[in-house]
């Protein structure tokens, strides 16, 4: 029905009913089918990706209760056609303080500047700009706006156009 994930009941109910095994969702309105289930998923369901906002390590300590489930934490924005990286969960995640976004996908790459626009060392934070053949060329009709979101970085001239996603990794 339109709008079912306001009513995790129902969301619940059909995941068993139609046994589906895949379902794409958001964390937040999902650790509310998990409060619903008390935890337990139906045993159909084998693959989980959440994306559109962090995955809680909390969520993943939940859904990884479930020992059939497969966790994925896919991340990516619309400008490049949604998905760049994915990350497989495991226990491990749910002491994280934070759960990794994962590796970059086909056609992607990714690469973390500093305010310079310089590469930053393994473990520094800094701002993910991504690359690719999957990076859209701009925003139809609005200019200012691409001008301003995709890039090309004199530092990682072999990456071609990049989009700065505004995102803190």
């Amino acid at each position: 029905k339109p709008d079912a994930w306001l009513d995790p009941v129902y969301l619940l109910a059909t995941l068993s009913s139609r046994c589906v095994t895949t379902m794409w969702g958001v964390p937040s309105p999902f650790a509310l089918v998990m409060q619903v289930a008390e935890g337990r998923l139906p045993a159909c369901l084998w693959d989980l990706h959440l994306s559109g906002e962090a995955l809680p390590p909390r969520l993943v300590s939940s859904v990884l209760e479930n020992p059939l489930v497969t966790l994925f934490n896919p991340y990516g924005p619309a400008e490049v056609t949604i998905n760049s990286h994915a990350h497989k969960c495991c226990k491990a995640d749910a002491e994280a303080s934070s759960v990794p976004i994962g590796s970059a996908l086909p056609n992607t790459s990714g690469y973390v500047l500093d305010k310079h626009g310089m590469l930053v060392p393994v473990s520094v934070a800094g701002e993910l700009y991504l690359g690719g053949r999957k990076v859209a060329r701009g925003y139809i009709g609005r200019q200012d706006l691409t001008d301003g979101a995709f890039v090309s970085m004199k530092a990682l001239s072999h990456a071609g156009r990049l989009y700065k996603t505004g995102d803190r990794v």
